[in-house]
């Protein structure tokens, strides 16, 4: 089998590296991934001719220092081992673009990695690294970085030379500050921060302008800068679990956003300029101190998810639900809405009503106007009958009315089949 350029014995129960690889001389794809190895062999540095090597999910706590001879390695992933450290001779592998480490117990990188000039994608993830890899910032050709979930507690300044970057994740970690040179990444598409302990975000945010997901969520953030709304190619900003009580109306200039979540803030309100997001899907602002839904909200017409639960709602106006048409799942639980007008039969769309823990007497008859109705949940309200219409709701497959005040079965549920 020396014509052989690819094995995969991935999910075995091997326990070393057998020596007749090596006379696999055509191999160029080694998958040894989910085996029981606990050691890699000095002999693997004959396999110079390698392209991929796939260690993961094994029992490995070290490295040869020959490792470093496999020039010809593209692809080396040692994910979900037991190293603590990367041998310094890793430098000798000046093919390789892609690095996978990650699930691992690693304290500190080797600085050689600094001139691994080649590297695209670099991969830490979940680690036990507490400063920043310096190292890593000098890959000018650098397209993805994924330092989540370990324990670092800045970023430096010099992250603005990975100018290439395209993905970059620091969930996860301690961070509480953000470098302003962050704000140079000019081809940044995806970002990750967070869960972290960030309490204030630098405007030069706002200049990655090809950012389309950033995730900010379970932070200490209290403030969006003004400048954010200059990421227009933001198609999905997450803020939750912060403690924003104010969003700018500089929100209003994200054209393409399509999802926003900004439950448990302490929210006051929403700004008019949320109109403005007529490319707006899902809005999810649960956990909030919302009196009132601004009456331009009307403009988003093809939002899909609306989470209002737990706010200070009294109700959703006639002209926003009849705007609203597109919308598939509405959740209005645990407010203090007393009325809900007769425009919610122009929900044709509407899929999951949910309305529970509010103070709600009757439903409107134009409810049989949601013939797309799946789901209506309004327990523990203060209803003793429903209309005679929502029998129309010929999809209704679960109806939940518990903690109400019937005293007898509503009619239109023997109708519903």
């Amino acid at each position: 089998m020396v014509s052989l350029r690819t094995l995969n014995l991935a999910g075995n129960r091997l326990k070393e590296f057998a020596s007749s690889f090596l006379q696999l001389t055509n191999l160029v794809n080694l998958f040894l991934n989910m085996n029981m190895i606990d050691c890699v062999p000095a002999s693997v540095q004959h396999m110079t001719w390698l392209k991929l090597l796939n260690f993961s999910n094994n029992k490995i706590g070290s490295l040869p220092l020959e490792i470093g001879k496999l020039n010809s390695l593209k692809t080396f992933i040692m994910s979900y081992n037991l190293l603590t450290t990367l041998p310094p001779t890793i430098g000798g592998m000046t093919a390789l673009t892609e690095l996978s480490v990650s699930n691992n117990q690693i304290t500190r990188l080797p600085p050689i990695l600094g001139v691994m000039t080649s590297l695209t994608e670099v991969n830490i993830q979940d680690n036990f690294l507490d400063q920043h890899p310096v190292e890593v910032v000098e890959h000018a050709l650098l397209l993805q970085l994924k330092l989540e979930l370990n324990r670092l507690s800045n970023i430096p300044p010099e992250i603005s030379r990975l100018s290439t970057l395209t993905f970059l994740n620091f969930s996860h970690n301690q961070l509480r500050t953000l470098p302003p040179s962050i704000g140079t990444l000019s081809n940044l598409t995806v970002l990750y921060l967070n869960d972290n302990k960030l309490t204030r975000l630098p405007i030069e945010l706002g200049h990655l302008s090809p950012t389309m997901l950033s995730r900010l969520d379970n932070n200490d953030i209290t403030i969006i800068p003004v400048q954010v709304g200059n990421l227009t190619s933001l198609t999905e900003l997450w803020l939750e679990g912060n403690n924003i009580m104010f969003l700018s109306s500089s929100i209003g200039k994200m054209q393409d956003l399509k999802v926003l979540h900004m439950h448990n803030n302490g929210l006051l309100y929403l700004p008019a300029e949320i109109g403005n997001l007529q490319t707006l899907i899902e809005l999810r602002i649960p956990f909030n101190e919302i009196k009132v839904l601004p009456a331009d909200i009307k403009h988003c017409f093809n939002l899909r998810k609306l989470s209002l639960q737990h706010n200070l709602l009294s109700t959703v106006s006639a002209d926003v639900l009849q705007s609203l048409t597109n919308l598939e799942s509405l959740n209005i639980s645990r407010n203090q809405i007393v009325y809900v007008p007769g425009t919610v039969g122009c929900l044709h769309a509407l899929q999951k009503l949910r309305m529970d823990q509010n103070q709600v007497r009757s439903l409107p008859s134009e409810i049989g106007g949601c013939s797309s109705l799946t789901l209506l949940s309004i327990t523990c309200n203060q209803f003793s009958s429903l209309p005679d219409e929502l029998s129309s709701c010929s999809l209704l497959t679960a109806l939940h009315i518990s903690g109400n005040r019937f005293f007898q079965l509503p009619r239109c549920i023997e109708s519903l089949k």
